[in-house]
């Protein structure tokens, strides 16, 4: 996660993690969210 955020954006961080609860709330493993 270090190394992508010094290329990503606040906005595109807070979205990326959004999606990834949004995944694991759906029932998806952590490996297939990362």
């Amino acid at each position: 996660m270090t190394k992508m955020r010094k290329r990503r954006k606040p906005e595109q961080i807070v979205k990326a993690l959004a999606e990834g609860e949004a995944m694991l709330a759906a029932g998806k493993s952590s490996a297939e969210v990362y």
